[in-house]
């Protein structure tokens, strides 16, 4: 299926999968302001020029893609989760805690600003 909005892509599952998917999209809607939904590759997507943030349910996990260098950034933070170059895997049961999703989006819209600004200066 092909998903036109994050609200379709949440429809699309029950129980402790839609729950995790608001909740996950609340915390993003917090740390940003003025970043809009999108889907993109049939995720949700939040984006502020580039696309700074994935998010999906996989089964019993939820995974949060917000590129490499938050993961590297901030590992120890993130040692209790699951996580790959660009990825962070957790369960449903578990949540990102606000301040480190904050912490995440944050450092994510300074990366993609530092790209604008160098795409400009050239």
């Amino acid at each position: 299926m092909k998903f036109r909005s994050i609200d379709e892509y949440h429809a699309s599952f029950e129980g402790e999968s839609r729950h995790a998917l608001f909740t996950i999209r609340e915390l993003i809607q917090l740390a940003t302001t003025d970043a809009y939904e999108v889907v993109s590759y049939n995720l949700p997507a939040f984006t502020q020029n580039k696309v700074l943030i994935y998010y999906a349910a996989v089964k019993s996990l939820l995974g949060f893609y917000p590129a490499a260098t938050p993961i590297l950034h901030f590992s120890k933070q993130l040692s209790a989760f699951k996580t790959s170059m660009g990825a962070l895997q957790f369960l449903l049961s578990q949540t990102l805690p606000a301040i480190l999703n904050k912490k995440i989006i944050r450092l994510r819209l300074k990366e993609e600003m530092a790209k604008e600004v160098d795409r400009t200066a050239r």
